[in-house]
């Protein structure tokens, strides 16, 4: 550790996380569905959550965060348990452990929502600092963050061993999986770890050798409502790690998360790079180096080694950090924002979907610039001193659902492969830009589109100026990204504006101090704005989280937690959730007087017949194609009168027809399946009609039904008759009697 590191940590706040929001489809453009869902995510960007978590009464000692959970339709799940209660153990090295995957026999989709959720637990007994998680299914991540320490070297938490009342911190987590649905179509293997590996220090027993953190997981499948349309999701989710269980190793710049692809579709309009990166050891507080060029890291993503894409790294705060920022007993009971559960940096790579559709093989990659070259420890799945990152990667693809081969090439490309870094030594200040325009087209079944990125990471960072007890820092991360998206006479723009840390002046030991970001996204009609603040106040014992939400429809988020820091013995405080939403509903007293209807009676039930006792029907001039002859009539106009207004019981109109015979005579002729009924009444709710086909028909028939729980007189404006009699029926006029009965359910 550096001279001034330890002095830096004891005077820092918690960082905030990136968790950042898109515009609505809606807000995006104007233009066709394809454009729209083209310009729809872009680097840096994730769906916005909106949905209130477990709140916590005061003096509550269990973890909660400030973050959003996952807002939930409301259909039933189907839920699919992937494990339950894996302990993960020190003595064992904690190596990771398999898990298998069915797709739900009920739920088969497309689904409205996939959730992931995640539950923790670890013995109060175990001695841990905050370990990393991870979760694999077929190697694409889909769960990553750290955990909360039971407190025996954080401090976080009372201490079994110094003879305090046990806890034992459990907490719940939640991802929106939706978009990775194609993932969850088919069975397959997955891999779960938590580097429990934390053994030395004074509290190190035989019997914290055998105590766990515990974690449960399944997956929570949402069906369609009726008449809902499924969202949008990617056609295909894969690894740049497949047979992963803790994420790729690096520590200097020429080692890379790579992968390279035989087998990509060859259909691809818009492709996506979700990068988890996590500082590790001494780069877990990289941007508290004394020396600033030393605060500076970056990811280049590059496709068959040509720049394609900038990952900056993010200053995470753990629960306990080997000194915490002012004092680790801070992190609990609310740690840094996102802590538990972090959320991937996308990378645009649509610019590149026509050359990886061309059907040969492609390597994507991940490398580090700036980093230690500080190579650590292993023993099994135990890494130890050194410098590290754990690196994982999702590609994400988008199909052009209307052809088996698209084409297309990156036409301009200005990303170089490092950094521009300009390093004052008097003024031990450092600062850098990436800057870049990457433009690419595809060739689709619906015309040329094409992308073109404009990109702008900057970075920088001045030395803490120490004096006493009073150091200060400046230091700031700002990523700017405008994707605009051309099909045709169409163009679609969104802007995305990040920064983190976001912090200067002085960082105080006994004032408050806060640490957070900024973020937007906007186009010409819509915007998000989310922000993560975390603030201690050492002096008085009190921390705040706080996370907010707002976007152009209304929506809006703001948690707030305040706790009571004190080593072995941090508390809520309270919750507010939504003190600076604008209020949306009020209340008011009504009263209202009802006057109640008079008991219902049953009335009369009747059928009138039609006034014509006889009906004649006209043949056609002309037989039909089968050499028949068709005739034609109409009977007159009935009804029926129910009103049973009490009872309700529904009835049915049944149709009965003799045999048809000639001039009087009593010898069957032809049969009464000649004869069809087209029944004309107006639509009337609960009521049937079902006519009969002249030639097939069956007598006898219902050819109107009212349902139960109905009633009222129902006028029928007669029925068209019609008579198709067997080629070869010698001429004449013949007879048949129909009849019409009318009989209550």
């Amino acid at each position: 550790m550096k001279p001034n590191m330890k002095r830096l940590l004891a005077a820092m706040a918690a960082a905030g996380t990136l968790a950042a929001a898109i515009p609505s489809s809606a807000a995006l453009a104007a233009g066709d569905a394809s454009i729209t869902a083209s310009s729809r995510y872009t680097n840096g960007s994730i769906a916005a959550q909106w949905a209130y978590g477990e709140s916590a009464e005061a003096g509550s000692v269990q973890p909660i965060t400030a973050e959003p959970k996952v807002e939930r339709p409301s259909t039933t799940p189907c839920t699919v348990n992937l494990f339950d209660d894996y302990q993960f153990i020190p003595k064992d090295g904690a190596p990771p452990q398999d898990y298998s995957y069915t797709p739900p026999a009920d739920c088969k989709g497309p689904w409205a929502k996939v959730v992931l959720e995640t539950d923790f637990r670890a013995d109060a007994d175990a001695a841990l600092y905050d370990k990393t998680a991870q979760m694999f299914l077929g190697g694409v991540t889909v769960y990553y963050g750290t955990t909360m320490g039971p407190g025996q070297f954080a401090g976080n938490y009372p201490n079994a061993a110094e003879g305090l009342q046990k806890v034992e911190p459990e907490w719940h987590e939640e991802n929106d999986l939706t978009e990775y649905s194609a993932l969850f179509t088919q069975a397959q293997s997955g891999k779960v770890h938590i580097d429990n590996d934390a053994m030395q220090g004074p509290y190190k027993t035989p019997e914290s050798e055998t105590k766990a953190v515990h974690m449960s997981a399944r997956l929570k499948f949402y069906p369609l409502a009726e008449g809902e349309t499924a969202p949008e999701v990617a056609d295909d989710v894969r690894s740049l790690d497949p047979a992963t269980d803790e994420g790729k190793v690096v520590w200097n710049d020429s080692q890379e998360l790579a992968y390279t692809f035989d087998d990509l579709p060859r259909n691809i309009e818009n492709v996506y790079l979700d990068v988890t990166r996590e500082g590790q050891r001494s780069d877990e507080f990289y941007y508290l180096n004394d020396d600033p060029k030393d605060n500076l890291r970056e990811f280049i993503v590059k496709i068959d080694g040509t720049p394609a894409g900038v990952v900056p790294a993010y200053p995470y705060k753990y629960t306990y950090t080997n000194g915490g920022g002012y004092s680790y007993y801070h992190w609990s009971p609310a740690p840094g924002p996102n802590t538990f559960n972090f959320i991937a940096y996308r990378v645009d790579l649509s610019p590149f979907a026509g050359v990886l559709s061309d059907g040969g093989s492609h390597t994507v990659s991940v490398n580090g610039y700036g980093l230690q070259d500080r190579e650590p420890d292993r023993d099994g799945y135990v890494l130890t001193g050194g410098s590290f990152w754990y690196l994982a990667g999702n590609l994400v693809m988008y199909r052009d659902h209307g052809s088996e081969q698209v084409t297309g090439e990156v036409t301009s490309n200005t990303l170089a492969a490092e950094p521009t870094v300009t390093e004052d030594q008097a003024a031990m200040t450092v600062s850098s830009t990436h800057d870049s325009t990457i433009s690419g087209y595809v060739n689709t079944s619906h015309g040329k589109v094409t992308t073109t990125l404009d990109s702008s990471v900057t970075f920088s960072s001045a030395t803490p100026d120490v004096q006493g007890s009073t150091p200060s820092i400046d230091q700031t991360t700002g990523i700017t990204t405008t994707k605009t998206v051309t099909a045709g006479d169409k163009t679609a723009t969104t802007k995305v504006d990040l920064q983190y840390i976001n912090q200067t002046g002085p960082a105080r030991a006994d004032g408050t101090n806060t640490l957070g970001w900024t973020y937007n996204a906007q186009d010409a009609t819509g915007w998000t704005k989310i922000s993560d603040l975390y603030t201690t106040v050492p002096g008085s014992s009190e921390a705040n989280a706080r996370y907010t939400a707002s976007d152009s429809t209304g929506r809006c988020y703001d948690r707030s937690i305040d706790t009571h820091v004190e080593r072995r013995n941090s508390s809520v405080i309270a919750v507010t959730d939504g003190g600076s939403c604008p209020v949306t509903e009020g209340t008011a007293n009504l009263e209202a007087e009802v006057i109640a209807p008079a008991e219902p009676e049953d009335g009369e039930f009747s059928f009138v017949a039609p006034a014509e006792a006889t009906v004649r029907l006209t043949a056609n001039a002309e037989l039909d194609d089968l050499g028949r002859s068709v005739s034609t009539g109409t009977l007159g106009a009935f009804s029926v009168i129910d009103q049973r207004a009490k009872t309700k019981p529904g009835w049915d109109l049944t149709a009965d027809a003799t045999d048809f015979t000639r001039d009087g005579g009593t010898a069957t002729t032809f049969g009464s399946k000649a004869l069809g009924i087209h029944v004309k009444t107006a639509a009337k709710n609960g009521l049937t009609i079902a006519d009969t086909t002249a030639g097939s028909a069956t007598y006898a028939t219902t050819i109107a039904s009212l349902g139960g729980g109905r009633y009222g007189d129902t006028a029928f404006d007669g029925a068209d008759l019609t008579v198709i009699a067997p080629a070869g029926t010698p001429a004449g006029t013949y007879g048949s009697t129909l009849t019409l009965t009318l009989t209550s359910k």
